[in-house]
Formats: C-alpha cells, structure tokens, sequence
C-alpha cells in the first residue's frame, strides 16, 4: 500500500469534486435547478449517474464478505433497473413531479400521505448511508493504513461540503466519469488476474470448489428471493433513483437510461463476484473481525501501485453512492420542511439538509456493526413494507382511492414492526410462544407484509367510494 499516493490522489479528486461544485453552484437558481439539475439529463449522463448510484463500495465490501449473496444482490438491482427500463420509468417521469410522495399527493389527494411516505423514504436512504460509511471505515482505517478517524472525518465531510455547494449538477458531472475510474480499475484487475493465474478460474477444481462452498452457503430460496426481490422492488420506489428520473429531460430518456444501466450492471457483476469468490478460495478461515476480504484479495492479486488505485476506486464508488443519497434526502425533504415553517423551498434549505444528513448519519454510523448487504436490504425493507402497494397502484390504476392507499400502508408498517418483535430484549414471557412462531416465519416476512399490504389494499379498494380520485 503506497500510504502517500492514495492521500494525495483522495485530496486530489476531492479538490477536484469542490472546484466542479463551485463552477456548477451558478447554475442553481431555484430548488428545481439544485436538485434535478433543471430536468435537462441526456441519456448518457441519467444512465451514468443511476449506474454510479448502484456502483457503490456496500456493493463491493458486501459481495465480498458474501460472494453468493452479493450477486443475487447486483441482480436484484438489474432487475429493478430492467423493469423499470422497460416501461415504469417512462411512467414515473410522467408524473412530472420532485418526489415519490408528491405522487402520492398528486394520485390520492392527501398530503398527509405525501407525508407519511416521504418520512419512510428518508429512513431507507439514511440505512444506505450508514451503509457507504461503514464501507469507508473498513477501506480507510483497516486496509489503507490510516489509523486517524480524522481522515475518515474529513473524507465524510468532504463529500458533505461538495454535494452541498453543486447539487444534482455536480453530481452527474463526477459520476461520469467516476463510473468510467470504478469500471477501468475493477475491470483490469479481474482480467489480469484471470490471464495471469497459474490454475484458470474457470477450471474443473476451481468450479468444483465454487460448487462447495455454494452448497455450504446458508442461503436458502427464501433467503435468495428476499436478497434478490427487495433490491428490486425498492429500486422500484426509491426516491434515489426517481430523482435521476425526475431529472431526464423526456419520458422516454428516463426509461432507456434505465435499461442501459440494467444491462451494464449484469455485465459488471461478474467482477465484484469475482473477487469474493477468490477471498473465499484464498482465505480458508474467517477474516479479523469480518473483515471484507476484497482487499486482501486485491493485496494478493496485483502490485502495491494497483492496489493503492483499487483503494481510490472503492473510494470513489463509496462517494458516488453517497452523494446521491444526500441529495436525494434534501429532495424528500426540502418541501416538508419548507411548508412546515412557512418558507420558500430555496437552495439554503436543500443545502442545510444535506449537511444536517451527513453528520447525523456519520454518528450514527458508531452504532452498527452488522454486515453491509444486510445492513442495506434492512434499510430497503423499512419504506418498501409500507408504500410499494399503493405507489405500484398508482402507475397502473386509474381509479385511485385514499382509504385503499391508506389500508396498504398502515397495515405495511403494522406488519414490518410486527416481525421486528423478537429482536426486542425482556419481552414478556407470555408472548415466549409467539415470538417463537414469528422467528419460524422471519424468512417470509417481507413476501407476508407485503402480501398483507396488497390485500389491505384491495379491501380498502372495496369499501370505500367508488372514483374518488380519477386519474386520466
């Protein structure tokens, strides 16, 4: 590890994302221009930025830490992509709004719903956060020998400080060509270490082997469905990704930016699955700690020079998600904000957000320690428990109705909460039983609460007013 070459390239790029921020920071003369960068993306820039969004270092610590787990992830999220790139995308834009929650005000009449949705979308986005910071701490203070939690600080809060002077045009600018960085980097190494090898990969003990340790794999078809459906369905509602949606300057751009970036991510896969499955092979035994074991693999596999420039490129999927994220939680929140204290929703606003978002997340970033991908896809089901049912009704129903959209939603959290019982400590010992049925039934939870939701849904549907919101 070449200590002062990485400082220097990090210091580098980030002095570069400030000086971006400042030049495109003129651009940015309402709330509209901040966050969706005036709604004037092309596809190559929509298509950059979703792909960088996904591209993130929680993606590649996490499929290395569990290589199997990891690709039915990257496919989850491709497969989200892909149906959205098939036609929901195109009806998303159409809506012509900032939020998904201003959907929801736009299509059931109720701002409280807005509200309520918006509230729930926030706590996913701030999960994922988390997430990219605890992908920072394990690259920072394990692999790159910097032992100063000041660095890691100053990283967090220099991706802070640009997003919050450029907005979404600063964003897309950097996730161009930080895409381009991530794939060169990862890409070359998986093909070196594919040609160079003395036992090829694809070899009949290698296969053999990579056939063990998927059969020793505690990964079971509820398990794998879940990993792969709640990426995919949230990729559906995520406000995250409707934002680079919201921003494309036609319906029909919003929807082939999607499909591309679905495909590019299916070919990319391959390579973070790559690395994990070779810390599976190299590493026979648990890493310190749990360490992801991407980095010793990267150790072992290139010279100190490419390991150093692997380092920047996690470092730079790890911004790229997070900047992301901060601006899309001021776009959820700068209207709730401004209304509640009956101001204008202006680039200050949006700004003070994004910075409020960074610090609180990097706090509480010190209270977890769980592993990434799952980290992620509990921070996925939170808002997608409650409000996949009646957003999904939104893009394919005509007849709209708030009880139904409401019935949906509180029996989405009620059920959420419900299988969340068992991780709660002291819990009387009469609910002993009952717990005990929940915990059978944790692997079905997602699939039953949101099964529960739909047919709150549909007898909410059935008992309330007929065309009490039209939708032409």
């Amino acid at each position: 590890m070449q200590t002062d070459l990485f400082i220097g390239i990090t210091i580098a790029l980030f002095a570069i994302y400030l000086l971006i921020g400042y030049f495109t920071s003129h651009k940015n003369i309402s709330s509209i221009d901040y966050l969706f960068a005036g709604r004037s993306l092309g596809v190559p820039a929509v298509t950059a930025t979703l792909l960088a969004a996904q591209v993130g270092g929680g993606m590649f610590l996490g499929t290395a830490q569990n290589p199997f787990h990891g690709l039915l992830y990257i496919f989850g999220i491709a497969l989200g992509l892909l149906i959205l790139g098939l036609g929901l995308a195109e009806r998303v834009r159409a809506f012509n709004v900032g939020t998904v929650g201003e959907i929801f005000e736009k299509t059931y009449q109720s701002i409280a719903l807005h509200h309520l949705s918006g509230f729930l979308s926030a706590i996913s986005l701030l999960g994922i956060l988390i997430a990219q910071i605890l992908a920072a701490k394990s690259v920072l203070l394990t692999f790159a020998d910097i032992q100063s939690e000041m660095f890691l600080l100053c990283f967090w809060l220099g991706i802070v400080a640009y997003t919050m002077i450029g907005g979404l045009h600063t964003i897309v600018i950097t996730d161009f060509f930080r895409i381009i960085f991530i794939i060169l980097i990862f890409s070359s190494i998986c093909i070196y270490s594919l040609l160079t090898s003395p036992v090829s990969f694809f070899s009949q003990p290698n296969l053999s082997a990579i056939a063990t340790l998927f059969n020793k794999t505690d990964i079971g078809w509820a398990q794998a469905l879940r990993i792969i459906l709640i990426p995919a369905f949230f990729c559906l509602i995520e406000h995250d990704i409707s934002q680079k949606f919201f921003s494309a300057r036609t319906q029909k751009f919003a929807s082939i930016s999607a499909l591309c970036a679905s495909i590019l991510l299916i070919l990319f896969s391959f390579v973070p699955f790559y690395f994990g499955i070779q810390g599976k092979l190299l590493f026979h035994t648990h890493l310190i700690g749990g360490v992801s074991p991407l980095l010793p693999v990267l150790t072992a596999l290139t010279s100190t020079f490419f390991f150093t420039m692997a380092l920047c490129g996690i470092l730079a999927a790890i911004t790229s998600t997070s900047d992301s994220i901060l601006c899309a939680l001021s776009g959820i929140l700068t209207k709730p904000l401004s209304a509640l204290f009956s101001i204008q929703p202006t680039v200050f606003l949006s700004r003070m957000i994004i910075f409020c978002a960074g610090l609180a997340t990097l706090a509480a970033s010190y209270l977890f320690t769980e592993k990434i991908i799952e980290v992620l896809v509990d921070s996925y089901e939170i808002s997608l428990c409650a409000i996949f049912v009646p957003f999904i009704a939104t893009l394919f129903l005509k007849d709209l109705r708030p009880h139904a959209a409401w019935a949906a939603t509180i029996t989405g959290i009620m059920l959420f909460l419900l299988f969340k019982l068992p991780a709660i400590h002291y819990l009387p010992a009469k609910l002993t039983h009952f717990t005990e049925i929940l915990i059978a039934y944790e692997p079905y939870a997602t699939f039953i609460t949101l099964f529960g939701s739909l047919i709150a849904y549909g007898i909410g549907f059935a008992f309330s007013k007929k065309n009490v919101v039209q939708i032409n």
